[in-house]
């Protein structure tokens, strides 16, 4: 994406039906509160949901050019370990 526009990945994903796990704001969490006041079982999406605390959305690698500095930057960052667990 090369707009910068915020929330871009997460309004566009859950537009098209697969909002970005965690994400309270774009993502369809009323479900999981109105399956727990029902007694519905979980679903494995739902179960999914509740496994993490925040957005499962991460940048694995950046690169930009900063204006200023007159340079290209690269930044790298592994996967953090709760969202490896999502995966596995």
């Amino acid at each position: 994406l090369m707009t910068g526009r915020q929330h871009q990945i997460r309004v566009h994903l859950s537009y098209a039906g697969y909002p970005v796990v965690g994400d309270k704001l774009y993502g369809d969490d009323d479900g999981i509160f109105l399956d727990h006041i029902n007694r519905r079982p979980l679903s494995d999406a739902v179960k999914l949901k509740l496994a993490i605390d925040r957005q499962a959305l991460h940048s694995r690698y950046l690169k930009f050019f900063h204006e200023r500095q007159n340079r290209w930057f690269e930044i790298e960052s592994p996967l953090p370990q709760e969202m490896k667990e999502l995966l596995t």
